[in-house]
């Protein structure tokens, strides 16, 4: 096993910054490492998956999605990931919704955010036909282990692939304005949405850094929905150069 000097990245000023410099600093590491139909095991590094987003924020600049509210949901995986920062990185603001949450709490939450795009994972393609007729904000559905585009959906590979060039490296993002839009657990009423910044996402993932060892892999458990587990979870992880297993 290769040696592990501890100098995990600190004071990043927005995501992108973050994940420029964890390719820059632990390039050579896998970022993340994820199952394949096949049954083996893939390693991702920070190069591939910084490819992949920007292609992506691209794509969805191309769809007339800058400054929008994006949704995301589906249990924790490459796709979900791509998803979460490359929103954050240059497009607008994400809200990940609950995957456990009944159809009519999902439609709740996509209206009261906002939301004018939903990613989703393919086993909530029922949920998007029982909800799209009242979700008429609602512009864009992105499946995510979609390769092509359906009658309805989009395919989240084939936009990668075809994506072309829509300035979003260039774009600015203000680490202090909203970033994350994140909707509680409404065990004492509705879920309200509380709302992040990308400073407060950093900040609280820079202080786990300052009181924990950790190690050099790492297995995300947790839904990644939780802000605990985005924040901890993943963006910790990425920043202390730890392989996050998913």
């Amino acid at each position: 096993m290769e040696n592990y000097p501890n100098y995990p990245l600190k004071n990043e000023k927005n995501m992108r910054t973050m994940l420029a410099a964890a390719k820059e600093a632990y390039g050579g590491r896998d970022m993340l490492r994820v199952r394949t139909k096949e049954k083996t095991v893939r390693g991702i590094g920070a190069g591939e998956f910084l490819r992949d987003m920007n292609a992506l924020g691209n794509a969805l600049l191309g769809l007339g999605l800058a400054d929008a509210h994006i949704a995301v949901i589906g249990p924790t995986s490459y796709e979900w990931l791509l998803t979460y920062y490359g929103v954050q990185c240059g497009v607008g603001v994400i809200v990940p919704i609950d995957k456990e949450l009944p159809d009519d709490e999902i439609a709740n939450i996509l209206e009261d955010s906002g939301a004018q795009a939903l990613v989703f994972s393919g086993e909530y393609a029922d949920t998007v036909e029982n909800i799209r007729d009242s979700l008429a904000a609602v512009r864009f559905y992105i499946n995510m282990h979609a390769e092509q585009d359906g009658k309805k959906t989009l395919g989240f590979r084939g936009l990668i692939r075809k994506a072309e060039e829509y300035g979003y490296e260039r774009r600015e993002i203000d680490e202090n304005a909203l970033s994350a839009l994140l909707y509680t657990s409404g065990t004492t009423g509705k879920s309200k949405g509380v709302m992040l910044t990308q400073k407060n996402i950093l900040s609280a993932s820079e202080g786990g850094l300052s009181l924990l060892d950790l190690g050099q892999v790492c297995m995300s458990v947790l839904p990644v929905h939780h802000s605990f587990e985005s924040t901890h979870g993943i963006t910790m992880m990425i920043q202390n150069g730890t392989t996050i297993c998913i």
